[in-house]
């Protein structure tokens, strides 16, 4: 996929550089042939396709010792090339670039007696390869300067009119021309097909990127014809490549090929959307898609810059889930996350403009959904500093524009927050700024304050950002259910007009009340043509079932119903996510005195008589009972108790220290109660060294089977607390 970058970084450096990257690295030339049989080298080159990775790079080096000269020679570029290949396909594109400048200098350094033409294919696929791997990495500047550098000439009958490769040579000028912005030009450029020719690898990426040049000019039909003749050359070279009687054994590998077709594949798709032709998009979109996923696989990076594109497609003919489906699938495959770009920066295999417009595209579908405004921030702040392009510095920069926008903005949101609170009327400006900026009760400020509590010096300074937090939750809690019930309302206002003439219409013109209906709740038109003469001749003749009286029924009384089901589902969530509850009763403040369930469900661990039976009934211990509990338990009036292991760990944690402080302080030691009667020897019958081995080998077994697998420092405290277990 890097060469569509290819195109659009030389669109982005202006007319001079593009014209040079054109004139000196995409020469038309025949394809690579030999008419000796397979050597030693096609042999490796063959393996080393067929197996990739490591042990493919180990063949090749091997193959570099046995040459004459490790840095000259046909056989030494041919295989320093695939070194370049083969760490391109592990997205390693440093070194992927540092091969290819090798190989050209390799052909650019073998002895006399090779013909001119198959060291110039041979330069030229070696300044390709680093072009791309340069730009994939980010590294712009450095591309347009391995651009502009020039391979090994290739002789005048090469370039002349009895060449096979002269048309496309010419037409690829005229484009460099128009390109330079020429006014004195005799004629319009227009990318011709080349007569004759074997269509390699190279004259596919020749017409992909003259398609890049006439799409940018605005130029559909012309751009469709190259990126056309692109895709039939790429694949035509790929069918080749695989077919070959002694393996893929030519300058470029057919993975090389299919990525060149995906690419044209994805020229024509994005012809296709300027049009508005939106299932002609889809179709080849579906056929980049296909070629992406032969050349590098169906879990691999490549396929991003596809489902990018099917995301906006779907987005654009009302099927909003499918897009938001391939966003989100897209990102990743390349890794992209908004909250951990500064641990965990994406793919590098792809250009970190790509990442951008990725993160832009999604970030536009996050902000016409509801609710969805805080998602929408993180991937804007993430498209907005992911597309530097020199230094591989996109993604780093990324995550320091959204740490920077971050500590930039959450204090002053908080020091007005502070500042509401403290008013006399507070409640009204505090509710009032809530409703004007949704930020302040997004889960990602919410979470900074809670940090921010965490972390606090002084009692006060806790106390108030907790206040504060609680108020924030509650708000936010608030103003969902406002918004869901006003969605709603917008929804049933039609029916509740009281003339009846809304209900007649409902009745008569199921379509048009359905319509109407829409564009009440959504505040804007609604598309009810354009998709495709087939699709807006159906919608015509016989409207969906969700436009009858009875689907519009049916669609309210499902919309109540999943109101109520989210309203329950949220006062859950919030109380058991913020952890925090007001005391209004007496019964409220009992229960909270009382010993937790983690503390009752040890005494009776502790009460079994070995390890193993309680090893056995930790798994009961951590079952939640069933949603409306169980008739014996209701019957015999007692409580089903369980906890998570967390709690039973902390509950575990908080014994061993007091026994460990009764042990060494040497002073007295306020205990609860029923820590009292565990050091005295309680209703378990354990004290002493016996309680408190039976407390480590709890802790180890919930460690063990239960907690190990959690990311470090998730659980809140270190197994090496109370020295080893």
């Amino acid at each position: 996929m890097a060469l569509t970058a290819l195109g659009l970084a030389a669109a982005r450096r202006g007319a001079t550089t593009p014209a040079a990257a054109l004139r000196n690295v995409l020469v038309a030339t025949r394809a690579w042939s030999s008419a000796a049989g397979p050597s030693v080298t096609d042999q490796m080159i063959a393996y080393a396709r067929q197996e990739g990775g490591f042990a493919a790079m180990d063949v090749v080096q091997s193959g570099l010792a046995m040459q004459p000269d490790s840095n000259a020679g046909v056989d030494t570029s041919r295989l320093l090339l695939v070194m370049s290949e083969i760490s391109g396909a592990q997205a390693d594109w440093a070194a992927s670039a540092k091969w290819a400048s090798a190989a050209a200098a390799a052909a650019a350094a073998t002895p006399p007696g090779v013909p001119a033409e198959q060291l110039g294919e041979l330069s030229l696929s070696a300044r390709l390869q680093q072009v791309r791997a340069l730009l994939a990495a980010g590294l712009d500047a450095d591309a347009a300067t391995a651009a502009a550098s020039p391979p090994v000439v290739i002789s005048d009958t090469a370039s002349s009119g009895s060449s096979s490769a002269a048309p496309l040579l010419h037409s690829l000028q005229r484009l460099v021309t128009a390109a330079a912005g020429d006014a004195t030009a005799a004629e319009q450029p227009r990318w011709e097909a080349p007569s004759g020719g074997s269509g390699g690898v190279l004259e596919a990426a020749s017409a992909k990127l003259s398609g890049d040049i006439l799409l940018l000019q605005g130029k559909g039909p012309e751009a469709a014809e190259a990126y056309q003749s692109a895709s039939d050359s790429a694949a035509s070279a790929a069918d080749a490549a695989a077919a070959g009687p002694g393996g893929d054994t030519g300058l470029l590998s057919a993975r090389a090929a299919r990525e060149v077709q995906a690419d044209a594949s994805l020229g024509l798709a994005q012809v296709s959307m300027a049009s508005k032709q939106w299932e002609e998009a889809e179709e080849r979109l579906s056929a980049a898609l296909k070629a992406a996923e032969a050349a590098g696989g169906e879990a691999a990076p490549l396929l991003a810059p596809v489902l990018a594109l099917l995301g906006v497609v779907y987005s654009r003919t009302a099927r909003v889930m499918y897009g938001e489906g391939m966003f989100r699938e897209a990102a990743k495959l390349s890794k992209l996350d908004p909250a951990r770009l500064s641990v965990a920066p994406p793919s590098h295999a792809l250009h970190p403009s790509l990442h951008a417009a990725l993160a832009w595209r999604y970030c536009q579908l996050l902000n016409a959904l509801p609710n969805r405004g805080g998602e929408a921030a993180a991937w804007e702040g993430s498209a907005a500093g992911g597309g530097g392009g020199d230094g591989g510095g996109g993604v780093p920069a990324a995550a320091a524009a959204a740490e920077e926008s971050t500590s930039a903005r959450y204090p002053v949101l908080l020091a007005i927050l502070t500042k509401l609170s403290e008013a006399p009327a507070a409640s009204a400006q505090l509710d009032a700024f809530l409703r004007a900026q949704p930020s302040a009760t997004a889960v990602p400020f919410i979470s900074w304050v809670a940090d921010l509590e965490a972390r606090a010096a002084s009692a006060e300074e806790r106390r108030a950002l907790g206040a504060l937090c609680e108020r924030l939750v509650l708000a936010r809690e608030r103003l969902e259910e406002e918004r869901m019930d006003a969605l709603y309302v917008d929804s049933l206002r039609v029916l509740a007009g009281g003339d009846g003439q809304q209900e007649a219409l409902m009745a008569s013109d199921p379509a048009s009340y359905a319509t109407q209906l829409a564009e009440a709740v959504t505040g804007g038109p609604v598309v009810r043509e354009g998709y495709s003469p087939a699709y807006d001749a159906l919608l015509a003749v016989a409207p969906p079932a969700a436009l009858t009286p009875a689907g519009v029924a049916k669609a309210h009384k499902e919309a109540a119903e999943l109101a109520e089901d989210m309203r329950a589902r949220r006062r859950r969530s919030f109380a058991a996510v913020v952890g925090r509850l007001r005391i209004s009763s007496p019964e409220q403040e009992a229960a909270l005195l009382a010993p937790s369930a983690a503390s009752r469900i040890l005494e009776l661990l502790l009460g079994l008589s070995s390890e193993g039976e309680r090893e056995a009934l930790l798994p009961d211990c951590f079952t939640p009972p069933p949603e409306g509990g169980s008739a014996a338990a209701e019957d015999a009036e007692t409580d089903e108790l369980w906890c998570t292991p967390l709690q039973l760990l902390n509950e575990i944690d908080a014994r061993v220290r007091d026994v460990v402080e009764a042990r060494g302080g040497g002073g007295f030691i306020r205990l609860r109660q029923g820590e009292q009667a565990a050091l005295g020897g309680g209703s378990h019958g354990l004290s002493g060294g016996a309680y408190e081995a039976a407390l480590r080998h709890l802790r180890a077994a919930v460690a063990e089977r239960w907690l190990d697998t959690l990311p470090a420092g998730a659980t809140g405290s270190s197994s090496e607390e109370f020295g080893p277990v």
